[in-house]
């Protein structure tokens, strides 16, 4: 199961948590302008957004994108009437653009893209955008435009010694060369996680969700090679630095789990690929659907793995 996650998800880049966002908030609440709202209105006006963030990111783990989207919508409009073009505001459009894609919304998307790259403020949120340009490239299947916008990013990155983009960059330019049916190279994609995880260990930048990532799909590029215990020696590697970074990783963990049960019924184990099979299910269970379709097809594997 290929992991995908982008970097404003990550602890080294831009995405805050609902209580980070609180507290960004609650600081530029606490500065008050002649015949501007009270300190207490602008602190209600973000426990206000906290919760339509909180209820949207629940919406999204759930698969219920509509609910999400008009959540995020509604943050949005808060941020933007309260702080204007700030990281607060630049952190829910970010949601937005997440929820708008699974909808299929490509035009917000592609006006959330624009804005952040044409931001004068941070050359991270540039670059950001770029990131999110592309994703609609490949949401259109454009993989070609997609992997050469991705080529540009991950050039600048190195050139401006961005790190996190980098890494991220050369991340999602493999996960293309393993999704695309129409030329699917693993080994490409090999290449790139491992430049991926190369740079991250360079910049002592370890037991982030890029690594893990990059871990977990390196295993999966190995295990379309058929080479199945190096991949599984990736997918176990990944399931260790999981454990060790400060994020809601429960879904992420439970990928890894059940990448390790396929491997495991692969190599003929199979009370071992129960075993992965059967936690991934439980830790999947803890944070989506019991309905969901991941969970269903991870038990469906539990049920016929004999």
């Amino acid at each position: 199961m290929l992991t995908t996650t982008h970097l404003r998800s990550f602890n080294l880049r831009t995405k805050p948590s609902v209580n980070q966002t609180l507290r960004q908030n609650y600081h530029v609440a606490s500065y008050r302008k002649p015949n501007s709202p009270t300190k207490q209105q602008k602190i209600d006006v973000a426990f206000e957004q906290m919760q339509e963030i909180k209820t949207g990111d629940q919406h999204m783990k759930e698969g219920r994108y509509e609910q999400a989207y008009e959540e995020f919508d509604r943050a949005r409009k808060i941020a933007e009437s309260q702080f204007g073009d700030s990281p607060e505001t630049r952190a829910v459009l970010r949601r937005v653009f997440d929820a708008s894609l699974k909808l299929n919304k490509l035009a917000e998307c592609q006006t959330i893209a624009d804005s952040l790259i044409k931001s004068k403020t941070e050359l991270a949120d540039q670059m950001d955008g770029e990131q999110l340009q592309v994703q609609i490239y490949s949401k259109k299947k454009e993989w070609d435009v997609a992997v050469g916008l991705y080529g540009d990013l991950v050039q600048r990155s190195r050139e401006k010694q961005n790190i996190p983009v980098l890494a991220n960059a050369l991340v999602e330019m493999g996960n293309i060369y393993l999704l695309r049916s129409d030329a699917r190279q693993p080994q490409v994609a090999q290449s790139l996680y491992q430049q991926s995880l190369t740079n991250l260990e360079k910049a002592h930048l370890l037991n982030n969700p890029i690594q893990v990532v990059a871990l977990n799909n390196m295993g999966c590029a190995l295990q379309l090679q058929q080479k199945l215990p190096e991949a599984e020696e990736f997918f176990q590697v990944a399931l260790k630095a999981i454990e060790k970074i400060e994020v809601d990783n429960k879904e992420m963990r439970g990928d890894i789990l059940s990448n390790i049960g396929e491997i495991k019924h692969e190599r003929g184990d199979v009370k071992g690929s129960q075993t992965y099979y059967g936690d991934a299910v439980l830790v999947l269970s803890d944070v989506l659907p019991k309905n969901h379709p991941k969970v269903a097809d991870v038990f469906y594997k539990l049920v016929f793995s004999t």
